[in-house]
This record gives structure tokens, C-alpha cells and sequence, in this order.
């Protein structure tokens, strides 16, 4: 699923962040998935996707998003999230695996990503969000680091520019 935003400002976070709760909201299930991503395109186009568990494993949200991407045409992002819901039902952001880190380090490590905020970090930009944003949604803080940020010792490939 995605559609294209035209909004180049704060309101991207809400779209982006609406759109993967809608995408998990639609299409949980508590053994085959459980989180889902929104990626957004430099063009505005915002892709979602979801995990997907089978006996053996199977690729996370995050990866399924942008992999929706490639096949699409899409090779360069703005912003990527990605939510769960938790044992009371309710959505929230979460940060992505090291797996993750690494493909969106090499296959788009301009993109931001918005992921929890904790005490520790830097309180500048920090983006609140609660269920006026999606009703199934908890009050959360958040902030969006580069994947240099979250990433900083990232493996260094061939594959680590953008396409």
C-alpha cells in the first residue's frame, strides 16, 4: 500500500506515522505479523510493509517496506517508522533490529528514522505523540537520528550508498 503527501514539514512524521498504524491495524496477526513500517519516498510517496514470521524467520517490516520500494522504482527515502502493537492492544514506535540498521545503512543512509526517545538523549526535536495522532496510539516521544546516529560503527560494504 502507498499513496503520495505533498507536505514537506512536521505534518510528513503524522502521515508517515498514521499510515504504518493503519497498514498493522489492517493486516496483524499475533503469530505472522506484528509490526509494520512506513517509508517514505523523496517524492512523497509513502510505501508500507509489514513482517512476515514463518517457521524459519522471515524479513522484518522495515526490510518488506523497502523492498515494496525497489520493486516500485523508488531508490531514494526520506524518513522510515515502524510500530507494534503492545499486549494491551496498543501502538507504539519502535526502533529498528540491527539487520535492519545495516540495510537501511546500505541501501538508503540519508533516511532518518524516527524511533523512541530516552532520557539520555538530546532533547532537542524531540516529536510527541499520542492518540490524537491515531487512536490506538500511546503518548510517546520520539525523535528522528540519521542511521550514522543509531548506526555508528556500521559495517562498511559496497552496497552502503544510495542507488
Amino acid at each position: 500500500m502507498f499513496f503520495k503527501t505533498t507536505k514537506n514539514s512536521l505534518e510528513n512524521y503524522r502521515e508517515l506515522i498514521v499510515s504504518a498504524c493503519n497498514i498493522l491495524d489492517e493486516r496483524y496477526h499475533p503469530e505472522k505479523h506484528k509490526n509494520a513500517s512506513a517509508l517514505e519516498c523523496t517524492d512523497g510517496t509513502i510505501i508500507n510493509g509489514i513482517n512476515v514470521k514463518a517457521t524459519g524467520g522471515g524479513p522484518c517490516a522495515e526490510i518488506s517496506a523497502l523492498s515494496n520500494a525497489l520493486v516500485n522504482g523508488y531508490s531514494k527515502f526520506n524518513r522510515i517508522v515502524t510500530v507494534r502493537f503492545n499486549e494491551n492492544k496498543e501502538l507504539f514506535v519502535v526502533s529498528p533490529c540491527g539487520m535492519c540498521r545495516q540495510m537501511i545503512y546500505d541501501y538508503c543512509p540519508t533516511t532518518k528514522v524516527l524511533l523512541p526517545w530516552e532520557e539520555s538523549q538530546n532533547t532537542q526535536n524531540i516529536i510527541e505523540i499520542n492518540s490524537k495522532v491515531h487512536p490506538k496510539l500511546i503518548d510517546q516521544k520520539l525523535v528522528a537520528a540519521t542511521i550514522d546516529e543509531i548506526l555508528p560503527y556500521a559495517f562498511k560494504s559496497k552496497f552502503a550508498k544510495e542507488l
